[in-house]
């Protein structure tokens, strides 16, 4: 950056002044084709003094930054969340090793530190590295967090792992909804692409190792499972899927998002069926799900 501003009055400042209009820029765009996208499916709502007037609450809104990273932890010998930690988005690969070590230090435990595409803080914090496909689903699926907070699912976040793990999947599931119509609507700019051959493999591999892990560890076969996702994680890098470790911490924090590869979580499939049942995308969003008995359809 340096050397692009030196020649430019002002130098850097400028360069900084002009990035931060053009991330401004793109905020308002994405904030108001996904805004658009949601009221287009019904999710407005009346105003209690206003007859028929109607709004999308809450707004949707981002801040496209680096995120926090996050600290997960996990017994050794079980996947299961322990506990998260938001970090310092800048931390070094020095910094985070020496974080792990220390958690990890007693034996008991295992560590992931980790970054992560978005937090639902208010404005959405979004990573500002992804691309414009991706950059859609991750605020959708923040902005749904919003929106569940003034519902039972969504006030019950913190309850209990399970209704984590339904909070997340239902953001995802909606996400995924949103994604197609923001492409349906906008179809000139970077449409999609369905996923590569190489991508459906390593989920393969991925989704089959945290079967493999499940069962080693409920065997006692700690040291075994652990060898086994050393062994997948360089196959999966030769594939493309850069994965710095995976662990039981690994497992325990991706796990939440119960319709992606790294979770053996039933949540997933009952959620899906119940989206399919239902007439429609707001029907879904507004089901009081807020136990996982409510979730099985």
């Amino acid at each position: 950056v340096a050397e692009a501003g030196r020649d430019v009055p002002g130098g850097v400042s400028v360069l900084q002044r002009e990035r931060d209009a053009l991330e401004n820029r793109a905020e308002r765009i994405l904030e108001s084709r996904i805004a658009e996208t949601m009221r287009a499916v019904g999710l407005s709502r009346p105003l209690p003094l206003f007859g028929g007037q109607a709004i999308l609450w809450p707004p949707v809104d981002v801040e496209l930054r680096s995120p926090p990273r996050v600290l997960t932890v996990s017994p050794r010998d079980e996947i299961r969340l322990i506990r998260d930690v938001l970090l310092d988005p800048d931390l070094t690969r020095a910094e985070i090793e020496v974080i792990e070590a220390a958690v990890e230090a007693s034996g008991q435990f295992s560590a992931l530190v980790d970054a992560i595409g978005g937090v639902a803080v208010y404005p959405a914090i979004v990573r500002d590295s992804r691309s414009y496909a991706s950059s859609v689903n991750t605020i959708a699926h923040e902005w749904v967090h919003h929106y569940l907070f003034f519902y039972p699912l969504g006030r019950a976040f913190f309850q209990s792992s399970t209704l984590r793990t339904i909070n997340e999947t239902v953001a995802d599931i909606v996400a995924e909804e949103v994604d197609d119509l923001v492409f349906a609507a906008w179809p000139g700019v970077q449409p999609q692409e369905p996923a590569p051959p190489d991508r459906v493999e390593s989920d393969g591999l991925l989704f089959q190792l945290r079967l493999d892990v499940d069962d080693l560890l409920a065997a006692g076969r700690v040291e075994e499972a652990e060898d086994l996702m050393e062994e997948v994680r360089v196959e999966l890098n030769a594939l493309g899927r850069g994965f710095r470790r995976i662990n039981q911490a690994f497992f325990a924090f991706n796990g939440l998002y119960a319709t992606s590869a790294a979770s053996s979580s039933p949540i997933g499939p009952l959620l899906r069926t119940l989206r399919d049942e239902s007439p429609t995308l707001v029907d879904f969003l507004r089901e009081d799900i807020d136990s996982y008995d409510d979730a099985q359809v």
